[in-house]
């Protein structure tokens, strides 16, 4: 599936960077027809708890997301 990064520098210039096509054409009409991401960020041992936790993104969006380790 994915590997596991690591970085030994942090800021603009060493970031992750993705590009997401949501093929929003797909998506089934309803009651909400919002169209997005939501991100979250977890421990590989954890399980996500993502109606709880995280953040979403609206299609079209650009968004910067700053992270810190906490160990």
């Amino acid at each position: 599936m994915f590997s596991n990064l690591s970085f030994t520098e942090s800021g603009m210039n060493n970031a992750l960077s993705l590009l997401l096509n949501l093929e929003q054409y797909e998506y089934m009409p309803g009651p909400d027809n919002d169209a997005g991401v939501k991100i979250f960020l977890h421990d590989d041992y954890k399980r996500p708890l993502m109606s709880d936790l995280g953040f979403a993104v609206a299609a079209g969006m650009n968004t910067l997301v700053g992270i810190k380790a906490q160990l």
